[in-house]
């Protein structure tokens, strides 16, 4: 499979570094690299969309300049696997690669092999959503990962306890990846999927995690509220915090009450508890 590779000079870019990958995560790209001077951004060839009329519409309306070409796949795991850095959260949780030694004394040794699936922990939405979930009561819980990426969400979620449940991406290469991190892990309990929202209809789910993009979220808010349980946990991000206000809105019309968030780096998750019907 391969991939556009964009490169974005930052001190020729006509918006901050944040609404950048905002603009492009919308737009479809899936992978992003700061080096400090530019941008990297990666967006999969095969979905036959005409790149240089994205990227020109793009460029006009955001105002930065660019750089494409394709990259192989093995080009982007030579890369990959020279920068990836485990991430450590206390010592609870360390997220790492096959090539890294575990450490001593840790809860949750997760192993996720580092491809361009989106949800590593290196980025600021994925850190948070473990964050957390590792404050939550998972034990004999059914979840749903929506657009799961690696399954680091899915997977820690059942070594916490949950009972059970099911990983969906839309992108084939994420969900390839995800089948190999239930296997590196020994999770069995977790169904990976690939498709999109059809694919939850009349199940019902005690906790649901959606790191996806603002956009998404929206649209997908009533069909997680229907497929959450009353009492069900919701945890949301992949947004800027300027985009937290209308995510609660969309959220409270669908019986969905914000009871936590969290912040980094101007990025946001927020966490809902789906309300009875008599208390909306």
């Amino acid at each position: 499979m391969e991939y556009f590779q964009v490169k974005v000079p930052l001190q020729k870019a006509g918006v901050s570094v944040d609404q950048l990958i905002a603009y492009l995560a919308d737009a479809g790209f899936e992978g992003f690299e700061e080096t400090g001077e530019q941008l990297i951004a990666y967006f999969p060839a095969s979905t036959g969309v005409n790149m240089t009329a994205l990227l020109s519409a793009l460029s006009r309306e955001h105002g930065f300049a660019y750089e494409a070409g394709l990259l192989q796949d093995q080009n982007w795991n030579a890369l990959w696997e020279s920068q990836y850095e485990p991430v450590q959260f206390g010592q609870e949780c360390l997220i790492r690669a096959p090539f890294h030694k575990p450490l001593k004394e840790i809860l949750y040794d997760i192993v996720i092999e580092p491809k361009m699936s989106f949800g590593t922990a290196h980025h600021e939405t994925t850190f948070l959503m473990i964050e957390e979930i590792l404050t939550l009561d998972c034990n004999h819980k059914k979840i749903l990962d929506m657009g799961c990426g690696t399954a680091v969400l899915a997977i820690l979620a059942s070594k916490m306890g949950a009972v059970g449940g099911l990983a969906i991406d839309n992108d084939e290469w994420a969900y390839r990846n995800a089948e190999e991190n239930l296997m590196l892990n020994k999770v069995k309990d977790i169904e990976i999927k690939l498709g999109s929202l059809d694919l939850i209809r009349d199940q019902q789910f005690d906790m649901v995690f959606a790191n996806i993009t603002r956009n998404i979220l929206l649209d997908h808010l009533p069909g997680y509220a229907e497929t959450l349980q009353t009492g069900g946990v919701l945890l949301l991000s992949g947004f800027y915090d300027h985009d937290g206000k209308i995510i609660k809105q969309t959220a409270g019309e669908n019986r969905l009450h914000c009871i936590g968030e969290r912040t980094k780096n101007s990025w946001m998750m927020l966490k809902f508890v789906k309300e009875n019907k008599d208390m909306a």
